[in-house]
Parts: structure tokens; sequence; C-alpha cells
């Protein structure tokens, strides 16, 4: 994800990425290892998982709340947590499932497919993109 779109999500939510600069707390000093296609998903998990955590009956968890990692994997989102309430799990298989249907490049309705074995997320435009770019190493080697 570019640096912009990760500052935002860093400025705005401050305290699930409170351990970004730990590598022993938190795998978040590596960014968000994923497209900026999912910006928009990931920027309203958050928001999500803010509103749940406050109106729950213990709003103080919000404190202990942390994202350890987040990134792409097998061409969906991996959204990783510590310790949450049961309803924050939900919000986050709901947008896991969700990223399957979500161009990772560029936000756009996408499918899962399966090019050279790597499995990724993209739309029309951008499964072309790659399937060229694997053909032109294939004609190189």
């Amino acid at each position: 994800m570019n640096d912009k779109n990760t500052k935002k999500l860093f400025h705005d939510f401050p305290s699930f990425f409170r351990y970004r600069d730990n590598p022993q707390k938190s795998l978040m000093g590596f960014g968000f290892c994923c497209g900026d296609g999912w910006f928009h998903l990931i920027y309203k998990l958050c928001q999500d998982i803010e509103s749940c955590i406050k109106l729950s009956p213990h709003p103080e968890s919000l404190q202990d709340f942390e994202v350890e990692q987040v990134k792409e994997k097998f061409g969906g989102l991996r959204f990783y947590v510590g310790a949450a309430i049961r309803p924050v799990h939900d919000l986050i298989h709901k947008a896991e499932d969700k990223s399957y249907e979500i161009c990772e490049e560029c936000g756009k309705p996408g499918e899962l497919v399966s090019v050279a074995g790597y499995y990724t997320t993209r739309c029309s435009t951008h499964i072309k993109e790659l399937e060229e770019k694997r053909n032109e190493k294939a004609v190189k080697h």
C-alpha cells in the first residue's frame, strides 16, 4: 500500500497501530502488505471495529485492541489482531471474504484468479496486465 494511504490509516486509527514500531509486538512496521485497491475496505473495517468496540458492554477494551499484521495471502485480505471480542472477529471475517470481490490493485470489482500458480484478486484489466507480464517473462527465458 502506498505511503499516503498507510499514513492515513496510522493517523486515523492510532491506537490500533500503536505498536507498529515495535517488531516484538507487531508486524505493522512493514506497513500494509497489500495493494491500494483494498484501502477503502481496510479503512471501513477499522471504522466498523472502532464503532463495534465503543458500543460493546466493555468499551474500555478499545485500549487493548491492536492490529498485528495486514497483508494479502492466497489472493485475499488477512487482518491479524490481538485479543478481540467476537463481533470484531465477525467484522474481520466479512471484510476478508469481501476482499475476494475487490481488485487489490484498483478497488474495482474483481475475482480470484490464478496466474502462473499465484492466487490474486484482480479486475479484468489487471488480470490482462498480469498475463501480459507473464508472457513477456516467458519470451525472455
